[in-house]
């Protein structure tokens, strides 16, 4: 049998039927038939203690059809079962003649109930849930009430990816959460209704069963970074989804949210965690800035200094240069070349490494001639 078949199953046991309750009206008038009779014949016989006992069955006979007669608020509706099966709805408020013993009347709200699942903030124990559940004690209209707290709704979120800046959200990451949503709803069937649901307990399980269903759908498939930037989309896909399939319970879904989701201590861990580790990279890329400018200064020093020696270097060479030139040209002596040829000899080689002997001397001489004639060339 399918869903759909089970529905439609359920919708025709839900089905009131007024014959049942002209039947069970037949039946209530038959039997006050009866006690009339019984009270007329039975009037003049006496109980020891004086009483008619025709005016005690007519006195019951009379209570009886006074408690038969039931008013209701336009707040209820009335589902009156015979034998256990639906035979009248009332509602709109009025008298309305429901023979006691005959037929169950059962009261249902009919106003717009809003209830927070999966409780609200005070009642949801968020200990292990190895803990067995608390009982709390809550003042409701003046009265002590024991109230049972209720477990949370856990929901894991997806595993983030590797993605490039991932890492520098601390909602990139995976984590359990417990999220809360509230319903705004009302009965509009109340055969249906007691026949799914029962009772509001009933209903509240229902609606939080849906609820998480539908939660998990969205929750496994996001980390929770697209869950805070998916939050209104997800808000309004909750909306829609809870008001599909509810008419099969007899209510009908006014109105539904969701509370901002809670991520917790998990996620305060998380941004501890991120910090201390941005804080270390901040320091390791803070000493190593510290390091480059360093070796920059110290290359720039170097650098400053060699084209400073190298400079005065150069100047010191061109100004001997001169003044030898300056020699030659007002000697012209072959001592003057002689000296000449061993200062250029000199600042070519190095000194310490110019020895002007017997044999090489002409060789110094031809240098020093050559440096002179194309240094008066260029003049």
């Amino acid at each position: 049998m399918t869903q759909d078949q089970d529905i439609e199953k359920l919708r025709k046991l839900a089905a009131p039927h007024f014959s049942l309750y002209l039947f069970g009206i037949t039946l209530s008038f038959l039997i006050m038939g009866i006690s009339i009779y019984f009270s007329y014949t039975n009037w003049d016989i006496a109980e020891t203690n004086g009483i008619s006992v025709g005016a005690l069955a007519a006195a019951g006979l009379t209570l009886w059809f006074v408690l038969s007669l039931r008013s209701l608020k336009n707040t209820v509706f009335g589902a009156a079962f015979l034998f256990g099966k639906p035979a009248l709805k009332m509602s709109g408020g009025g008298l309305w003649f429901v023979p006691l013993g005959i037929f169950q009347v059962h009261i249902i709200p009919a106003v717009v109930m809003q209830i927070q699942l999966p409780g609200e903030p005070e009642d949801v124990q968020k200990t292990s849930d190895k803990e067995p559940l608390r009982v709390a004690i809550i003042e409701i209209d003046g009265k002590e009430v024991a109230r049972t707290k209720v477990r949370p709704i856990r929901i894991t979120t997806k595993r983030p990816g590797n993605d490039t800046g991932a890492n520098d959200d601390p909602l990139n990451t995976q984590l359990t959460i417990t999220p809360s949503f509230w319903y705004r709803w009302h009965v509009v069937d109340p055969f249906l209704y007691e026949l799914a649901l029962g009772s509001e307990a009933g209903a509240a399980q229902n609606l939080r069963d849906k609820g998480e269903t539908i939660l998990t759908q969205h929750i496994t498939k996001m980390t929770p970074a697209e869950l805070t930037s998916s939050f209104k989309d997800i808000q309004d896909a909750f909306e829609a989804e809870s008001k599909k399939d509810v008419a099969e319970w007899g209510i009908a879904i006014e109105d539904s949210g969701l509370v901002p989701f809670d991520y917790g201590k998990a996620i305060a861990v998380t941004l501890d965690n991120i910090g201390i580790a941005k804080g270390e990279v901040a320091i390791a890329t803070s000493a190593a800035a510290k390091t480059i400018i360093a070796a920059e200064a110290e290359k720039t020093k170097r650098t400053l200094e060699g084209e400073g020696d190298g400079a005065a270097e150069e100047s010191i060479r061109a100004g001997r240069g001169r003044g030898i030139q300056a020699i030659a040209k007002v000697t012209r002596s072959q001592g003057a070349q002689t000296v000449l040829a061993a200062e250029v000899a000199e600042n070519t080689i190095g000194k310490g490494d110019v020895i002007i002997g017997t044999d090489g001397i002409q060789q110094v001489l031809g240098i020093g001639k050559k440096m002179m004639e194309r240094k008066e060339d260029a003049l």
